[in-house]
């Protein structure tokens, strides 16, 4: 990855659309990218910092609305902070696809906010995710009313 590269994954976790997104952005997979993060510490630490210094200015942005009483301001931009990947997901994290269970894939799916950081962490490209997901087609059901308690 080259420094304008390194850039635009930096800025893309900064806009809070998570590793899988980030790396799509600079032609990577995720796996790929994590296994730079893994390598290049000083990129991990920017990644992490990147992340949690957009997320903190985020909460301080919908605090002072709070404090002026802007509450139209302050629902759009809890909307933004609810909508955050705060978290840098690392391929594998969770488990990995031949050890995902239903077991795992529920309680990731509880963990992790969007699909993408789902399959990320659980070792899945999107499209082994969406296999997985119609050969389970049992599961549908539990993961659908799992998304609706915790949005």
């Amino acid at each position: 990855m080259n420094d304008s590269e390194k850039l635009v994954f930096i800025s893309a976790l900064k806009n809070g659309i998570g590793l899988t997104r980030a790396a799509s952005m600079v032609n990577m997979s995720p796996k790929q990218a994590t296994e730079l993060l893994k390598r290049d510490k000083k990129l991990y630490q920017d990644s992490i910092d990147a992340i949690s210094e957009a997320y903190k200015l985020l909460l301080v942005i919908a605090n002072s609305y709070v404090t002026k009483r802007e509450y139209e301001s302050w629902k759009k931009t809890n909307e933004l902070i609810r909508g955050f990947v705060f978290k840098l997901v690392l391929w594998e994290e969770y488990s990995t696809a031949e050890t995902t269970t239903d077991r795992t894939l529920l309680k990731a799916i509880v963990i992790y906010k969007y699909n993408e950081e789902i399959a990320t962490a659980c070792g899945l490209t999107m499209d082994e995710f969406a296999e997985l997901l119609i050969e389970k087609e049992y599961l549908t059901e539990k993961i659908l009313s799992l998304r609706s308690t915790i949005s």
